[in-house]
């Protein structure tokens, strides 16, 4: 099984490969609309290749804020536990 090629139905991914193949099923349809409308020259595939690489964008994106996050979240949870010891 090749992790760089698309599912197929016969095959089951890992998971991790699995997330960072799914495309919103919102962002498929509003893309798709886009190529019809106004891109009509650009192939289904090509669209689905562009969808993926912002999706892989996005999901990096997002990861540095839930970092962020739990990085703040554990500062105040031990500040918190130094204020009640």
């Amino acid at each position: 099984m090749d992790p760089k090629s698309p599912a197929t139905t016969q095959e089951i991914k890992p998971a991790e490969l699995e997330k960072e193949d799914w495309i919103p099923e919102e962002a498929y349809r509003v893309a798709h609309e886009f190529r019809n409308k106004c891109a009509s020259n650009v192939s289904k595939a090509m669209m689905n290749t562009m969808l993926a690489d912002l999706n892989k964008v996005w999901r990096a994106r997002e990861e540095k804020q839930i970092s962020r996050i739990k990085a703040n979240s554990l500062r105040e949870v031990e500040q918190l536990r130094r204020a009640l010891a």
